[in-house]
């Protein structure tokens, strides 16, 4: 008798797509529910949009053996104006001016930037942690997708207050 062993990727492929899926499936049951309710004489034929939307968004990271001007562009093609940005389309090293030109091509482009990162806070300095919170607000990022070791959090957490990120 031979075994039918599952491989260990794909089990996990299909268990994080099953659980998305019935959290999905969870979260539009209200709205499909409103439809039915409908009050006579109401004939827009939608119903009213629920709560809390999911926004859904790209990683620039994904695009990343692409320039800045295509990654818009093939970025567009996903019709999501919601991208997370990785320093390889907005450099850590740009001054501000540079960053605030190249958020403005993104915005210009139709784009929201939703954050940045992932962002090492590799330094517990002062120095070492707020470079990278003065470029994510030029850059126009509210949000840092970080990681650090548990001793540097206070000083980031201290930043991410003074930044407003």
């Amino acid at each position: 008798m031979t075994e039918d062993r599952v491989p260990r990727r794909s089990f996990l492929t299909t268990a994080a797509a099953t659980m998305a899926g019935a959290a999905l499936g969870v979260a539009a049951a209200p709205s499909i529910g409103r439809a039915a309710e409908r009050r006579d004489g109401d004939d827009r034929g939608t119903a009213p949009a629920p709560p809390h939307e999911i926004k859904l968004g790209i990683a620039s990271y994904s695009l990343r053996e692409f320039p800045l001007d295509k990654t818009l562009e093939m970025a567009k093609t996903l019709r999501t104006p919601y991208i997370n940005f990785k320093s390889v389309h907005i450099p850590y090293e740009k001054s501000p001016e540079e960053l605030a030109a190249i958020r403005k091509q993104i915005e210009d482009a139709g784009f929201k930037i939703v954050g940045g990162g992932t962002i090492t806070f590799d330094q517990d300095t002062d120095a070492g942690v707020e470079k990278y919170f003065a470029y994510a607000k030029a850059a126009g990022m509210p949000t840092i997708v970080c990681t650090m070791p548990v001793a540097t959090l206070p000083r980031v957490e201290k930043f991410a207050k003074q930044y407003d990120i």
